[in-house]
Order: structure tokens, then C-alpha cells, then sequence
């Protein structure tokens, strides 16, 4: 762990925003839309940071929120497309348990975000974490939040 912030400016929790999340887990940033999705306790949310005039983050505001039933694992971006993967937990007594996929959508005339809504793109129970690649499944495995890549471009 750092035992430093890395520099100027200085950072410290009490400088946070807080969004008021609970249970949030992975923010990844969606450069491409401006967007911060998040996973959380039933929601996925996707955020956009508000500045000031002279560029400093001063807040977040929330333009989408997609519901759910239990507890927001993990969000990772589909390399292989636009989708977003999500993975919820619980176990199949949980309509919203295991992996999905959705996609930020942006109505270019109302200028509204939603998210299109989500597929499950196999049934599997107790999923907490997901990767794309272009190798076989692995069956049988049992990880906790385990990501994988490859050097390898196909």
C-alpha cells in the first residue's frame, strides 16, 4: 500500500465526495461517454463528475440507475463490444443472481442516458466476478473476484 497520496493536490477522505452508494464496489471509467459506472447493493448506477470553472471536481450527479434484487459483485467492461458485464450475487432463490450484460444507451434527442436492459448471458449461481477472453470456460472453478488477461490480441 502507498504510504503516500503521489502528490499535489492533496487528497484525504475528508476531501471525498460521497455518492451515497451503498455497498459499492468497482468503478470503472468509460472514457468514451464521460460515464462512472458503479456496482452496488441492488443498483447499478453510472455517474458523471460535475466541475467548476476552473475544472475542479466539485460533485458527481447521477443521470442512470438500473435496479436489482441482492448484492452488485462485479463491472467490467465487454472488450469485445459495448456491453457492460455485471455480476450479482445470491443463489438461485435470487431472480437477479449471476452474471449480465446491459449497455450504457444515450437518446441523442432528450440527451438522456438509460441503461438497455440486461441479458444474462449464461445461468450460473454464486458468480462474483467475470472476465472476457477468448479461451474455453473454466467449469468447475471456484475463485473469489478473479480477472485473468491475455497478451495475446485476437
Amino acid at each position: 500500500m502507498p504510504s503516500t497520496h503521489g502528490g499535489l493536490p492533496p487528497t484525504s477522505f475528508a476531501e471525498s465526495i460521497s455518492t451515497g452508494s451503498p455497498g459499492a464496489h468497482g468503478v470503472p471509467g468509460d472514457d468514451v461517454n464521460a460515464l462512472l459506472p458503479a456496482i452496488g447493493d441492488e443498483a447499478l448506477r453510472a455517474y458523471r463528475l460535475v466541475t467548476n470553472s476552473g475544472g475542479v471536481i466539485t460533485g458527481l450527479s447521477r443521470p442512470v440507475t438500473l435496479s436489482f434484487a441482492g448484492t452488485g459483485h462485479d463491472l467490467q467492461p465487454d472488450c469485445a463490444s459495448e456491453d457492460i458485464l455485471h455480476t450479482v450475487g445470491e443463489d438461485a432463490g435470487n431472480p437477479d443472481h449471476g452474471m449480465w450484460k446491459t449497455r450504457l444507451v444515450h437518446d441523442d434527442v432528450t440527451g438522456a442516458w438509460s441503461f438497455a436492459s440486461p441479458t444474462r448471458p449464461h445461468d450460473r449461481y454464486f458468480t462474483e466476478s467475470s472476465s472476457r477472453l477468448p479461451d474455453p470456460v473454466r467449469t468447475g472453478a471456484k475463485f473469489y473476484a478473479a480477472r485473468f488477461w491475455s497478451h495475446v490480441l485476437p
